[in-house]
């Protein structure tokens, strides 16, 4: 016997309802008519079949059936868990320095001049995906770039560990991925080139951040002998975008400067239809102004929908992506410049926070903060049982690690919440089909 799946939400837009299943995407929009069939069979579904059967084997198809007594929770965090030990990839994101070349008065990192990664420490990252790489089971190995500025050292550092990662993928047969989070002063042209002649290695992506138009930009985005960076940005986006490589386009947004990213559209106007589509714009309000001003982000929302009318995928302060991240994963790794082990990028890389250390053979060793995030990731009762589990799971572990109680939601969300991130998910799936 089947029943409708916890996590197919009925959303009525005009006369339409839209069934939409949160664990696979999945839409079906019913006539009035329809809706009013499937509204008699909600709690006896299977009835539903001799008297329509082409929506019943629909629904079925889309995940939105399940079998009675299912612990679709349980399902969701073992099909994770799956997805975050899978042996057949492995992320190393390395921090080649704490050094940066900017001075944003928001950054949570105290940047360290002179804070760069070693002959010595680079070595053992070399050792490490010589291990790696001999994993029977490994077919994609990802090296990704953080900071700092993690471009600084990108011949001393970058250049060397990513031809060293190609050359051995390409004697194994493995694919490589990489990317950077940058602020793209200096991913200029040359680097691009660079990047691209390393030989088996996949096109790189790029996570970019913007603080606002020109003006606002450069307010608070200079480097450190106050020099503006906006139009440096906004053409190296432009060129990465030109040559086929995606962009996730950061908007850190304030009260003060949320009116301001219409002219960074403007700015992005002459991007071909295919270009835009490789630029992704994210509305990330600062932390610091999302306490005082939470109303903000309604006029956040406004936006993604004008970025998204011109052909731009887009959507607002993360809630409508998936609730698993890298931080969850145990075969994710962040590697510091001094060789310290981390599993979260957006915390401060203090000794006190590692979770492991990089030995100069190669090999890792994760300490007694590792294994307690490992417990908590899916100890939370109440996740378990939430209709938007999948798009939630309560945060990233790194949340979880940092609270003492785990059985209430984490975000204290009301029904209200957890419709609106519904609702949400859905625009931003409907507005990536549009501009597909």
């Amino acid at each position: 016997m089947n029943v409708i799946s916890r996590y197919t939400h009925f959303i009525v837009y005009g006369e339409a309802t839209i069934l939409f299943h949160l664990p696979t995407d999945g839409i079906i929009s019913l006539r009035p008519e329809l809706a009013e069939v499937l509204n008699r069979y909600r709690h006896d579904i299977d009835a539903l079949e001799p008297v329509h059967p082409e929506l019943y084997a629909r629904m079925k198809q889309m995940g939105m059936l399940v079998p009675e007594g299912e612990d679709e929770g349980q399902k969701t965090f073992e099909r994770w868990e799956a997805v975050d030990s899978d042996p057949t990839h492995f992320s190393i994101i390395v921090n080649p320095t704490l050094d940066c070349n900017l001075r944003c008065w928001y950054c949570y990192e105290e940047h360290r001049h002179g804070a760069t990664m070693t002959p010595e420490t680079l070595q053992a990252l070399c050792r490490l995906v010589d291990q790696t790489v001999e994993r029977p089971e490994l077919k994609t190995l990802s090296v990704s770039f953080f900071g700092g500025e993690p471009l600084l050292p990108f011949r001393k550092v970058v250049l060397p560990l990513l031809q060293h990662a190609a050359a051995r993928c390409a004697e194994k047969g493995i694919g490589l991925n990489t990317a950077f989070t940058t602020n793209a002063v200096a991913l200029t042209p040359a680097v691009l080139d660079e990047l691209r002649n390393i030989a088996w290695a996949r096109i790189p992506s790029f996570q970019i951040t913007l603080d606002g138009n020109e003006a606002a930009h450069d307010k608070v985005r200079f480097t450190a002998d106050h020099k503006p960076t906006y139009a440096t940005i906004v053409s190296h986006v432009r060129d990465v975008a030109r040559r086929g490589w995606t962009v996730s386009l950061r908007f850190n947004y304030t009260h003060e400067n949320i009116d301001t990213f219409l002219d960074v559209l403007h700015d992005l106007r002459d991007l071909t239809p295919e270009e835009r589509r490789r630029v992704h714009c994210n509305f990330q309000q600062i932390w610091q102004d999302k306490r005082e001003h939470p109303e903000t982000e309604e006029k956040a929302r406004e936006y993604v929908a004008t970025f998204q009318e011109e052909g731009f995928p887009a959507d607002c302060d993360g809630v409508v992506r998936r609730g698993n991240c890298y931080a969850d994963a145990t075969n994710c790794i962040v590697v510091n410049y001094d060789g310290n082990v981390f599993k979260c990028t957006a915390r401060e890389f203090l000794p006190e926070h590692r979770e492991g250390i990089l030995h100069a053979d190669g090999c890792l060793t994760f300490n007694e903060r590792y294994h307690h995030r490992q417990a908590v990731k899916y100890a939370n009762p109440a996740c378990r049982d939430c209709v938007i589990l999948p798009i939630c799971n309560g945060g990233c572990t790194q949340a979880k690690v940092e609270r003492e109680r785990h059985d209430a939601c984490y975000y204290n969300l009301t029904e209200t919440d957890k419709t609106r991130r519904v609702v949400d998910r859905l625009k931003y799936v409907m507005s990536n089909l549009l501009n597909e």
